[in-house]
């Protein structure tokens, strides 16, 4: 079996990488395909996908080769003799992977929410399969293209996409039953016994720019900011402005939970979302990522006893690693907020992917600022039930196989068989 795999950023490594590894270790033969048209400069430059920033795999190595953007992609694949691809994104034109003989064999792979990525039409009707992480992304990506439009209830296109979704789980966590916490607690020099608190900065540079996050959240000073907010007619602001609710306060409260607690401050950030100095001053450790595989933020929640975030997808990984997420939500329109699937998504609603009752907390700004530094880590705990009820809905397993699952599904269709749990019925009520 020879299967390609699609790298458009060098990222996109921590979602795909235990898919090569695990196919490497059924002693497949993997092509890793680099899209050398995608930018080596501005905001995601960093994670151009150079042939060099491979990762190194456990079971073997893939070859690894390089294409100029999408349209050349297919029929670099068919000249390679390609039995099957997987990639994060579909084709655009089912007419360029038709060119490529793989309309029948190209596997799509869900990546976090964007679900319009592997289920969005045309790509949808180039694949032969969509792999989901469980049912319930199923009917939220059908529900999301009803809004748009593109599809109706039991039309044509519908049943396309539910015919061709399985569910396999969450390939990125099966790295994580790999990683060893005491040698990860070495690495940072976390001492012994000293619980940690993983925080995840608010993302200035990478979200939207917005008044409240120029103006109001953003530090400075407060007369300036305050005029900004009249010159742009967001006197609705100022309120929280004259609060204090910014992000330095928000750092304040995070620096004194962990001192009531006698916590280590681990920070997350991102290379395109450079952590303020103000932070960098507070937390007793700052970690971008070093790499994807293993990826830095399981490394990071592999010693985490609370991961605290910004309404980031980062919930979904915690708590596939058993860690229980405290998420910081700034109102939905306040952070540029718009599109249709969106609020489905980032919600304090009980039984959500962000408020779990034990799982996932969730906390308005003011309200963390306020009694974040009276709070106990004992007031976040993991619940074992509530847990196995929130994998099973948003991540359909929990057991670290999901690359298996997907080749299974890759092997059935170079074979001409249908994977199990294609059918409709199974999809469409696990995890619902």
């Amino acid at each position: 079996m020879r299967i390609g795999v699609v790298i458009e950023r060098n990222n996109y490594y921590r979602l795909l990488a235990p898919v090569v590894d695990a196919a490497l270790a059924k002693g497949w033969e993997v092509v890793c395909w680099h899209d050398y048209a995608q930018p080596r400069h501005g905001i995601k430059g960093y994670e151009f996908p150079a042939v060099e920033a491979a990762p190194r795999f456990r079971h073997g190595t893939p070859v690894v080769r390089t294409y100029e953007g999408s349209e050349r992609l297919p029929d670099a694949l068919a000249k390679a003799g390609i039995d099957a691809v997987v990639s994060i994104v579909l084709p655009s034109d089912p007419m360029v992977a038709e060119r490529g003989a793989l309309a029948a064999r190209w596997i799509g792979l869900q990546y976090a929410a964007e679900l319009s990525n592997c289920l969005m039409p045309p790509g949808i009707f180039s694949a032969s399969l969509v792999g989901l992480y469980s049912g319930w992304w199923l009917e939220f990506g059908l529900r999301y293209l009803r809004e748009l439009g593109v599809a109706m209830a039991d039309d044509d296109t519908e049943r396309e996409i539910r015919r061709k979704s399985v569910v396999v789980g969450f390939p990125e966590l099966d790295q994580f039953r790999d990683l060893d916490p005491a040698e990860l607690r070495r690495h940072w020099q976390i001492p012994a016994g000293k619980p940690v608190v993983a925080f995840l900065p608010y993302p200035f540079q990478s979200n939207a720019k917005t008044p409240w996050s120029r103006w109001v959240f953003a530090s400075g000073p407060q007369l300036w900011r305050r005029l900004r907010l009249r010159l742009a007619r967001e006197r609705r602001l100022e309120s929280q402005l004259l609060c204090g609710w910014d992000d330095l306060a928000m750092t304040c409260a995070v620096r004194r939970f962990c001192d009531a607690n006698d916590a280590y401050l681990l920070v997350k950030a991102r290379a395109k979302d450079p952590v303020p100095a103000y932070l960098r001053r507070v937390a007793d450790r700052v970690v971008y990522d070093d790499g994807h595989y293993p990826a830095t933020i399981l490394r990071v929640l592999g010693v985490a006893d609370l991961c605290v975030h910004f309404y980031s997808a980062t919930v979904l990984e915690a708590a596939g690693c058993g860690v229980p997420g405290l998420s910081i939500c700034p109102e939905l329109p306040d952070m540029g907020i718009s599109l249709a699937w969106q609020p489905w998504v980032f919600s304090r609603d009980e039984g959500s992917a962000f408020q779990f009752r034990g799982v996932a907390e969730t906390m308005a700004i003011g309200e963390a600022i306020e009694t974040l530094p009276k709070k106990r880590l004992a007031d976040f705990p993991i619940d074992r039930d509530a847990r196995e009820a929130y994998v099973t809905k948003f991540l359909g397993f929990g057991d670290g196989h999901g690359s298996l699952r997907l080749l299974d599904a890759v092997r059935a269709v170079v074979e001409g068989r249908s994977p199990f749990g294609a059918a409709p019925s199974h999809v469409g009520t696990q995890g619902a």
